[in-house]
């Protein structure tokens, strides 16, 4: 008896984990509907082929192509996004197990000091032993043969339904891209919270910005609720928002103390986002970024102390030396809330932060938190306790509501509260 092979197409569905985006499923379009009740997770075989850290010293920025087992946990019929329905459908999709190790699909490129996108990514998905697999009228699926092309270019992102993107252009002609989220409309004045993103989320992809360190964490649930519903507005540079007029190709992550060649484009580009959303409270506009993010948040800061209600830099890289006693002054009575680790070897705290929350306090600083962390470590799931060897990765704990000051006020319970004095 001849074999009954099926042509199938795939779209992989990517969510954010404190490591970044990865694969939790991928959707498969049979043409035609399969019997719910053939449905098996035993039935399916999953791999990936994807860009990693290779240990070859030959390989441009230590990458390669890494072949890694998936294991499905759940095969179900759904709809085209994956939503589960109660009968027989044209799709099925598998939900994988995801962990620190399992489902990656961006790689860190030192040459360019950036996160992509990883080219090639290939889900290949085969039947395996236990299969018995149906068609709705019957007949039988011997055979699966799902296309692996564009699997990236094609994926779909639950969580970029909540936001709108777009491009600004500022008027020294600098562009931005950007995405934004609006909460409901109820008739009330809403929170503004821009979110800089660090070196990993720059780019010309705004939604690796979204990606990079799991700031998907904003128009959830319980950031949302903590806030009563906010704006959340995250712009994208395609360099650094570390870099100076006369910057030069020798430390391009370096800034002696000198303003943002970006900052003239995000300080434009929040007042126009302001202007286009009468629901706006422009008396609770709050920015925090990390990283290269958190420089520019400081330089926000400097910039227009009197603008924000609330600054919170987060493993910033802003070099306390190059902070004069006049820019702290300017930001003595701004609410600030720093975020970082003792093990962060990216950015040393003991040449940032740790001096700078000192002179902040010797200057009498009226409202300033710190949260500082030993380590930088996952915090849910089965991969919860991953130490991060770089030690920098201080977010993880802000977007899991894991930051605290020393009298127990909790920081998302502080940014609701935060208004411009």
């Amino acid at each position: 008896m001849a074999a009954h092979a099926v042509n199938a197409t795939q779209t992989i569905v990517v969510e954010g984990f404190d490591w970044g985006p990865a694969v939790t499923a991928t959707v498969i379009d049979f043409g035609a509907a399969v019997e719910a009740r053939t449905l098996d997770a035993r039935a399916f075989r999953v791999r990936d082929r994807r860009q990693n850290c290779v240990d070859d010293p030959a390989a441009a920025d230590g990458i390669g192509i890494v072949e890694h087992e998936r294991t499905v946990v759940d095969a179900f019929p759904s709809d085209a996004h994956g939503r589960r329905l109660a009968g027989d459908s044209r799709y099925v999709t598998l939900a994988l197990f995801v962990g620190v190790d399992d489902g990656g699909c961006k790689v860190w490129r030192d040459s360019a000091s950036m996160n992509f996108w990883s080219e090639p990514y290939e889900l290949e998905v085969e039947l395996g032993a236990e299969a018995r697999l149906a068609f709705a009228d019957g007949s039988p699926i011997d055979v699966l043969e799902v296309a692996t092309d564009d699997l990236i270019a094609k994926r779909y992102a639950p969580v970029m339904d909540a936001f709108a993107t777009g491009t600004f252009t500022a008027s020294d002609g600098r562009a931005l891209a950007f995405a934004a989220h609006s909460p409901a409309a109820d008739g009330a004045r809403h929170p503004l919270v821009v979110w800089l993103h660090g070196a990993g989320g720059g780019g010309t992809d705004v939604s690796m910005a979204v990606f990079d360190t799991k700031c998907t964490a904003l128009v959830e649930e319980p950031f949302q609720t903590a806030l009563g519903g906010a704006h959340v507005l995250i712009p994208q540079c395609d360099g650094f928002w570390l870099e100076y007029e006369g910057m030069g190709a020798d430390d391009p992550l370096g800034n002696p103390g000198l303003p943002s060649v970006w900052k003239r484009a995000v300080l434009e580009l929040i007042d126009a986002h302001i202007a286009a959303h009468a629901d706006i409270d422009p008396d609770r506009v709050l920015v925090g970024g990390c990283s290269n993010g958190g420089f520019l948040t400081l330089d926000l800061a400097f910039e227009r102390s009197g603008f924000f209600a609330a600054a919170f830099p987060i493993c910033e890289a802003y070099r306390d030396a190059d902070i004069t006693d006049g820019m702290l002054a300017s930001i003595r009575e701004l609410p600030l809330w720093f975020v970082y680790t003792r093990a962060d070897v990216v950015v040393d705290p003991r040449l940032n932060e740790d001096p700078t929350l000192h002179r902040l306090e010797k200057a009498g600083a009226t409202d300033l938190h710190a949260s500082i962390f030993d380590d930088a470590r996952i915090v849910h799931g089965p991969s919860a306790g991953h130490v991060f060897p770089d030690g920098h990765e201080a977010w993880v704990y802000f977007f899991n509501d894991q930051c605290a000051d020393a009298h127990g006020t909790r920081m998302w319970d502080w940014l609701a509260q935060a208004r411009r004095r």
